[in-house]
């Protein structure tokens, strides 16, 4: 909680959790992936493992809260999520929540912290569910946001979330150019 700067800034790092920011003050700008991201308050960023993040600045009052999960959790998470068909987020990591919305989140975030804080015989159960209710609630805060961007997202917009969805939901596997045209209904070079 109240964490108030980035760990370091202009050098690139990529690590093997999955990291959740929740921004409850002021504003910080990064490089997700290649593309320039600014996240305000009330914005969530979930950087999933092995992605690159760049942190620019932070505003003198940025405060946020930061989950970071352990390779161990990110796999199990990972495998419930895209089963689930969660944890997709297209051309940017993050998104908005209204002030409903996270209160409900920090209200799991202390929860979290009591687990985490105290020698209980099922914790990692406990934090297991309590981490998949935070990402469920998560999820579906981000699938309102998305279904209104998706109205008005041009169609190679769509085309390019439907390939980051494949690619979330099949990275493991070698696949061609044309798995993944015929996948979204589109010609080979389409994609040059």
């Amino acid at each position: 909680e109240n964490v108030n700067k980035f760990p370091c800034y202009n050098k690139e790092i990529s690590l093997p959790y999955t990291i959740i920011a929740i921004i409850t003050e002021g504003n910080a700008e990064a490089i997700y992936d290649l593309r320039r991201v600014i996240i305000n308050k009330n914005e969530v960023a979930i950087i999933p493992p092995n992605h690159t993040l760049k942190a620019i600045k932070t505003s003198n009052n940025y405060r946020s809260t930061l989950i970071v999960i352990s390779r161990k959790f990110s796999d199990y998470i990972e495998k419930r999520l895209l089963k689930n068909h969660y944890a997709k987020f297209h051309t940017s990591p993050t998104f908005s929540i209204n002030d409903e919305q996270l209160d409900e989140i920090m209200r799991i975030c202390s929860v979290l912290k009591i687990i985490e804080e105290n020698e209980l015989n099922q914790r990692t159960e406990y934090l297991y569910n309590t981490l998949e209710l935070l990402l469920s609630l998560l999820n579906h805060y981000q699938k309102d946001m998305e279904e209104n961007y998706i109205l008005w997202q041009k169609q190679s917009e769509r085309i390019f979330a439907k390939f980051c969805d494949l690619l979330s939901e099949k990275y493991r596997a070698h696949r061609n150019v044309e798995y993944y045209a015929n996948q979204l209904n589109i010609t080979p070079k389409h994609f040059s």
